[in-house]
This record gives C-alpha cells, structure tokens and sequence, in this order.
C-alpha cells in the first residue's frame, strides 16, 4: 500500500461530461496504473436523496462500479453547505489517501472543489474576537431605521432575509464589502450581512485575511493537486444542454418537480434555498399551477436560458476564481496543475479528452515531467491565459461606475473593477459612446445655428 498526498479534481461546466471523465479516469488507474480510485462528488444539488433527473446524477451503469461518494444523502428538506462539505469531503480524501487509494473529486459546483483544495478560506476560520470591538461599535451607532433592519436579520442562519433595503445596513457596518454589491443585489447583500451576524466577521475582514495568508504563505504540506477542465466551446455546449432538457422531460422531470411541490406544500418557496434552486422547478412552476401549450413551452424556454446562465456562471468562476487560485498556489512552489481539455465535439471525446487525460494523469501518478498546460489546445491556449491580477480582492472587486454607460444618475450603470477592461470593449460601452458622440455633433451643430 502507497500512501500519498495526490487528489484529482474534474471540474467544467454543466453538460461536459465530467462524469464521464472521471468515471473513465477511475477505471484507468485501476487497469493501468494500479491504483484503487473511488469518486467525490462535488455538486450540491447531487446530494439529495432521488431527484435524480432534475440533478442530472450518473446512473448506476454509468458509474460502471467505481463507487461515488456525497451523493443520495439528504432529504429535499435538508440543506447542506460548504463548510460541511469540506469537512466531509476532505475526511473522505485524507481517508482514501492513506489506504493508498485515488480520490477523484467531481461536479460543477467549483466553489465547493476550490474550497476543498484550497483549505483555509472560510470565514468561519477568521477569529471573531479580532473585531468584537470595532464591530459593536458600529452596530451601536445605527440610526434607529437601520437598527431595525439589523435586528430584524435575527439570529437563524436560515431565515429568510427581512423586506427593506438592506445595502444601506451593509455599507454602515462593511462598507468596503458593500461596494463590491450593487445595491440591488438583495440576496448578496442578505449574504454578507449573514456573515457578520452569525460570525461576528465582516466579510471585508475575511477577505483580508486570504490575501495576508497569501503573503506569508501559510499553507504546509499540501496534497498534491491536479484539476483537469472539462470544456466546451459555448455554441455546441449550448445546442447540447437544450438537447438535455427534452431527454430529462422524457426521463420524468416533471414527475420529480411534481413531488417537490407536494414536498414544499402551500407555503411560499424560497428558490434561492436548498433543492429548490435546481434549475426546472421554478421554470415549470407557472405550467403545472395553470396548464396549457403556451406555458409549457415558455417553461422549456426558461429551463434552456438558466441552463446557458448557469454554465456560463461555472465557466466564469473558474477563470475568475479558480485559476488565479491555482497560480498563485503554484508560485509560492505548491505542485497544482491545472489542464483543460476540449469537449466541444463529441466525436472527438477519444482524442481530445479521454487519451490526453490519461497521459496526464500517468505523469502526476509517476512524478514524472508535467507538459504545458497551454500547449494542449489552442482553447487551452486562450483559455489559461488569465491575466495577472493586482491590488487585494476588495479592490479587485469594487464596483465603480461608468459615466458614459449611466443615463440616469439616481440609476448608474455598474461594473467591477477588475472588469475596466472587458467593459470598455464591450458593445455596451461602444453604443453607449457612439451615443454620447452622436449627442455631442448635435448639440454642437444647434449651437451653432443659433449662432
């Protein structure tokens, strides 16, 4: 028996075939590398017991007898969150390590996989007792409006978030966290006020405290970590996950909405909340109330552009969370690697995805030379290169706003600021410039006709 420090995470966005892959890899390191490998789930809707069409789990004969952990485990009325997975996740890994066996963590929900592989990073881990003094402070100089408001927050974790506007609360108690939220942005803001409230940590706090443990390096002995990126180009992911739903309708989605709302009852439902955030059940909910063509086919529409949202919040998170993680693991000299591997056809599974996974994985196993990640693909290539990144994350993260972009200054139109780039090129920015300008001849052409 080889005991180790080696994790593998497949990671992409919904509809790539990370099952697959991992599935695939399981089997590899069985046959070729002999060595045991069982499967981590890593996505948050898979944890609930059946559902197993509207969370898209592997089926039996596609796990192929690799067995797979955190999945099937709670009832829909359960809620499970990061710090629970990351304790039982990592359990789970440490476990599987030290009888010489593979972990092979796998799912879309990236924010639980980069928490997992980078340990350390929950606010529940910043010490309270840091700013009990400066907090109190705040919470005693409330004016009595915003007072309420932070009372009415109370004390469960899970309550609902209280009617009112709560970015005026947040900005008096964190203000360097409020403006990273645009003021509209409810569930954000309920989100950081949550943390200060349960924890007694203003989110800000937490975030400084990542990047001064990235400074002094913190971290010992870590696992040995290789990530491999499951993508696809948007166009074909988006005709296959349209494709998805007719076949999950087919395989008895509405079957398992149905059952949900008869778990959910009469009582209005959170959709932001547990089971009931997975994509279809809101969607169908106008249809199965009233019936009729025409909402049916407005839900399968609906389905088809949160699916698209959804993936294309998975794919932005690992590039803007992820990799500039993993970058800044692999300079301070920790041995995390990171390859994308090209999904976009199918057909070409084999070739782009399946053989240039195993080869890669062979060399982690081995310790032998790892190839460049960029040279894979020409995707990989554009993919991976993420630029440098400056400043902490608070200021990284501020929104600012856009002066030619904003029409109505009570309104103003928004962007981060880490984003000043990719806004400034955008079509938005662009029209609204060539708006501006159109305004400006005008205007100036009427002045001087009057003159």
């Amino acid at each position: 028996m080889r005991r180790h420090r080696d994790v593998v995470a497949v990671i992409g966005s919904t509809g790539t075939g990370k099952s697959q892959l991992a599935v695939d890899l399981a089997r590899h390191a069985a046959q070729h590398l002999g060595m045991y490998a069982e499967a981590i789930s890593a996505d948050s809707m898979q944890t609930y017991v059946g559902l197993d069409v509207i969370t898209n789990k592997a089926d039996a004969s596609e796990m192929e007898g690799v067995p797979h952990h955190l999945l099937s485990f709670l009832s829909p009325g359960q809620e499970y969150d990061i710090t629970q997975f990351v304790a039982d996740a990592g359990g789970l890994c440490a476990q599987l390590q030290q009888q010489g066996a593979l972990p092979i963590v796998v799912g879309g929900t990236t924010y639980y996989v980069q928490h997992l592989l980078f340990p350390g990073r929950l606010v529940s881990q910043v010490p309270s007792t840091d700013y009990e003094g400066d907090v109190h402070a705040r919470i005693a100089s409330l004016p009595p409006d915003l007072r309420a408001l932070w009372d009415a927050l109370g004390d469960d974790p899970k309550a609902p978030p209280p009617p009112g506007d709560l970015w005026p609360l947040l900005a008096h108690l964190d203000l360097a966290c409020a403006q990273r939220w645009h003021h509209r942005d409810h569930r954000k803001v309920y989100r950081s006020l949550r943390i200060l409230r349960d924890t007694g940590v203003p989110q800000s706090a937490w975030l400084s405290a990542q990047d001064e443990e990235d400074r002094q390096h913190g971290r010992r002995e870590p696992s040995r970590r290789l990530v491999l990126w499951v993508w696809s180009e948007r166009e074909a992911l988006h005709a296959r996950l349209n494709a998805r739903i007719q076949t999950m309708i087919e395989r008895g989605l509405l079957d398992e909405i149905r059952d949900l709302r008869r778990i959910a009852g009469d009582a209005p439902t959170d959709y932001t909340r547990g089971i009931f955030q997975a994509i279809g059940y809101k969607e169908f909910d106008a249809y199965l109330t009233h019936g009729g063509d025409d909402r049916f086919a407005a839900a399968i529409t609906d389905m088809q552009t949160a699916t698209r949202r959804y993936a294309k919040r998975q794919t932005s998170w690992i590039r803007n969370q992820l990799l500039p993680e993993i970058r800044k693991a692999q300079e301070r000299g920790e041995d995390v690697w990171l390859y994308l591997l090209d999904a976009t056809d199918p057909a070409f599974w084999k070739e782009r995805v399946s053989d240039p996974a195993h080869r890669i994985l062979e060399a982690f196993i081995a310790h032998d030379p790892m190839p460049d990640p960029r040279a894979q693909s020409a995707a990989a290539a554009e993919q991976l290169a993420v630029p440098e990144q400056t400043g902490s994350r608070l200021e990284r993260n501020r929104l600012v706003a856009c002066d030619t972009c904003t029409s109505d200054e009570a309104q103003p139109f928004l962007y981060r600021e880490n984003e000043r780039d990719k806004h400034m090129q955008s079509r938005t920015h662009r029209m609204a410039l060539k708006r501006r300008s159109r305004a400006a001849y005008i205007a100036e052409g009427r002045a001087r006709a009057r003159s």
